[in-house]
């Protein structure tokens, strides 16, 4: 089969200017299929508990360990994507993501789903450096503000997903089925990938012209960057915003289903529209921060809401809870859009990028590991309305380490 004529296509298309928008939508819903996956446990939680005689601590572990391959990988993607690159990064982690998933679907024990869950993680571990990675490589300083807040919803748009579809396919052909749901997706985005995805030929967005870009973006040689006070400090900062909201909304549609009295697809779809909201708080976030001239305030600030409405919902009954959803998501997407859109600021260098994106890496994984296992655990010794009071410290100490972060 002769491919030359595909090829020469496919390189006049990359010559677009168009071309980088092209590669957004692609590591866009690629990215999705990192959470995609990720959020399919919370939603039919229920079921899994049924099904594998297990319980909340144990359904909080399936959650967990999802980071735990993330929290080892977080430092050295960056140097896996120097060496591997851009597509056959992404081919790895999407097909940790396809091969997880389908060892899922075919658990008989839950020590097996947890497994299959460590190996997915290798597919969001990877993602959340290799894409904004990959919009640096192909948009230029001035006009990366939009396609990075674009990016920054893939976490809440593929939780919404899941969110709605996960309970009916579950209700209707099992929970097996919601996995090969997931595989299948992450085998489209796989082949799109591998058709679409390179680094861009000429360096034009970067002002050394003697390096490559993948080498200038993704360039973890230069190890002074692990030295940066700052951007250890916003790692910890995105370890406590990840405990605080994956710890108690990994439960909260369960929480609904048994205590309030709702359906599983009516917990999920209440509890969607925090996911709704924080796609807008995404976009506003990035927005904002441009405009008032601060990262900072806007990944500081937002622990005071995130701090109460944990435990105003696990009180809350009736048309109050679709309304602190509501409240809760206007404030949840505003922390990790800053941080990301901070870390370039607060490493100073560019070849140092993919570096500060791996530390970040780094406390995003841990917050997504410890999170909802010690929340299980603490309902489990406590009570749902005490669990969520023992989070108020944490996203209140995240005032306390972000008046301490050197940006603006």
């Amino acid at each position: 089969m002769n491919i030359t004529p595909y090829l020469m296509g496919m390189k006049r298309i990359k010559n677009r200017k168009y071309y980088p928008w092209i590669i957004l939508v692609v590591v866009f819903f690629a990215s999705i299929a990192a959470p995609l996956n990720q959020s399919k446990v919370p939603p039919i939680m229920p079921f899994l508990i049924e099904s594998f005689q297990i319980n909340l601590s144990s359904a909080g572990m399936l959650m967990s360990v999802f980071a735990i391959t993330g929290v080892f990988l977080a430092l050295p993607s960056g140097y896996f994507l120097q060496r591997l690159g851009l597509k056959t990064t992404g081919l790895i982690a999407l097909g940790s993501l396809i091969i997880g998933a389908i060892i899922g679907a075919n658990a008989l024990s839950s020590s097996i789903l947890i497994i299959s869950r460590v190996i997915e993680g290798i597919g969001m571990g990877f993602m959340t450096v290799l894409a904004p990675a990959t919009i640096t490589l192909w948009f230029p300083p001035e006009k990366r503000g939009l396609p990075m807040g674009i990016w920054a919803t893939w976490v809440p748009v593929g939780t919404l997903i899941m969110l709605i579809l996960a309970p009916k396919l579950a209700e209707s052909n099992g929970w097996e089925f919601v996995w090969w749901i997931s595989a299948a997706f992450s085998f489209v985005m796989f082949i799109i990938y591998a058709v679409f995805i390179s680094a861009p030929e000429e360096s034009d967005n970067w002002t050394n012209k003697n390096v490559s870009p993948t080498q200038l973006s993704m360039n973890t040689n230069n190890w002074n960057g692990i030295k940066n006070r700052d951007v250890w400090l916003m790692a910890m900062i995105f370890m406590l915003f990840t405990f605080n909201g994956l710890g108690w909304s990994s439960f909260y549609p369960t929480f609904l289903t048994n205590e309030r009295g709702f359906s599983l697809s009516q917990a999920s779809l209440t509890f969607s529209l925090s996911t709704v909201m924080s796609i807008v708080s995404c976009l506003i976030a990035g927005v904002v921060s441009d405009r008032i001239g601060s990262r900072r305030l806007i990944f500081t600030l937002p622990a005071i809401p995130l701090a109460i409405f944990p435990t105003l919902l696990y009180l809350a009954d009736g048309i109050w809870i679709p309304f602190l959803l509501v409240f809760y998501g206007l404030f949840v997407g505003a922390i990790p859009t800053a941080i990301f859109s901070a870390v370039p600021e607060v490493m100073g260098n560019p070849k140092s990028a993919g570096l500060g994106l791996a530390i970040i890496t780094l406390g995003q994984n841990l917050g997504f590991v410890l999170g909802p296992a010690v929340f299980g655990l603490l309902v489990s010794k406590l009570n749902w309305t005490l669990a969520s009071l023992c989070l108020i410290p944490v996203m209140l100490l995240v005032l306390f380490i972000g008046s301490k972060v050197d940006v603006k």
